[in-house]
Parts: structure tokens; sequence; C-alpha cells
């Protein structure tokens, strides 16, 4: 189920329409309407909403916002901020992979050597 489908699901769950969820989105002071919605549960996006709003999201449907997260294909800013601070050379790992200076094969050996 993609991100766009869940939240379809969620907010039909709770009754709400597009335009609802909207407005509840933009009492928590960040903007988003009715059309913007659509194109989030139709995966009509280029990128994926913002963190704020993915959060915003999953706190109006009643919904963990770090699946929501996964499902967007977004990172816990909050929590690389951390790792980064406590283990620096994670910021170096990070900003490698960034500028994409290993192979999709280097990585994929790297995460079954750390299993």
């Amino acid at each position: 189920m993609t991100f766009g489908q869940t939240i379809r699901r969620l907010r039909r769950e709770r009754r709400l329409t597009q335009r609802e969820l909207a407005q509840q989105i933009q009492a928590r002071g960040l903007r988003a309407d009715f059309t913007y919605i659509s194109k989030i549960e139709n995966d009509r996006l280029d990128i994926p909403p913002s963190e704020p709003l993915i959060r915003a999201l999953a706190e109006v449907l009643g919904a963990d916002a770090d699946q929501l997260l996964d499902l967007a294909g977004k990172f816990d800013q909050r929590a690389l901020q951390e790792v980064v601070s406590e283990i620096p050379e994670a910021g170096v790992l990070l900003r490698r992979l960034q500028a994409r200076k290993f192979t999709r094969q280097q990585i994929r050996k790297f995460l079954d050597e750390t299993e």
C-alpha cells in the first residue's frame, strides 16, 4: 500500500472529507487544501509532503508518524541529527551515500554484514 493509499484509507476510516482533513491540517498552522490532499492520496506529487505535514496528518488521522514517514520515504530528521551528533562517522557515511559514492552492491553487502 502506498503512502497516498494509506492516507485515503485512514481519512475514510475517520469519515473525513478531503476538505475537512485539509482544514484540520491548516488549523495546525500548515498549508494544505483539498486539492493537495487529493494529490497526496492519488500519489501525484513529485516529492512527498514535508515532515511537519506528515506528522500533522498522523496526528489528525490517529496514525503512527514514523510509519507514515517511512511510507513517504522520509527520514526522521531529529533522529538522524541525534545519531550524527553521537556518532560523527554516521554523518560522513550519510554524506557519502548522498554523493552516491557507493554502489548498490556495496550498500547491500554492508547491510548484510551489519544485521
